[in-house]
């Protein structure tokens, strides 16, 4: 796969179609947030664990998101990022999940596989879609759940969760996920009205 350049042009395009869908959603340029700095800081120590971002509905989780990527684009780290929002309730496995994507396998596997041991980063928008409160995809949890267990395998690949606070805090399923050790859970602050004018 780290080879392959139609596995490589299919995860490039995975990727775009990711950004294009969030990017046409933003009614203005973002502004910078700085977080953005503090999670891309967090991907380049040894600390295995990963990225739980929460904040509430509206709060500016995706736009993170595609600030933390874009960042990235110039680092050369691979990245697969992955609206669950957007996937089939009926997918009931992780190999499902990729080839959801145009992908041949599973998206940690083939993370895994491109980045022959560098970091990677596994992308994970609208966490709260999986929610048994309010989420439009319960039925994903297992195989979103199996793909955090195949990452277990990787070291060097990161996770970056969004996820609204609401169903992180009131979701029994969720609470469970965001007290394992291996997430970082960091609050994603309104900005300060002085620095939005200033911008």
């Amino acid at each position: 796969w780290a080879n392959d350049p139609h596995v490589l042009a299919a995860l490039d395009s995975s990727n775009r179609r990711f950004l294009d869908s969030r990017r046409r959603e933003f009614f203005r340029k973002l502004f910078p947030q700085p977080l953005t700095t503090e999670i891309n800081q967090s991907l380049n120590t040894e600390d295995a664990r990963h990225t739980l971002v929460s904040a509430p509905a509206g709060g500016g989780k995706s736009g993170l998101i595609v600030q933390v990527i874009e960042t990235l684009e110039d680092t050369g780290i691979p990245y697969l990022a992955v609206r669950l929002d957007r996937l089939d309730p009926t997918l009931r496995t992780t190999t499902q999940i990729g080839e959801k994507l145009d992908l041949p396998g599973s998206p940690v596997s083939l993370l895994g596989a491109i980045a022959q041991g560098r970091r990677a980063l596994l992308v994970l928008d609208q966490l709260d879609a999986i929610s048994l409160i309010s989420g439009k995809n319960p039925e994903l949890f297992d195989p979103v759940c199996d793909l955090l267990q195949e990452v277990t395998a990787f070291p060097e690949i990161r996770v970056v969760a969004a996820c609204r606070a609401f169903d992180l805090d009131n979701d029994y399923r969720l609470k469970k996920l965001s007290a394992n050790p291996m997430f970082v859970r960091r609050l994603l602050s309104p900005l300060p009205r002085e620095y939005v004018l200033d911008r």
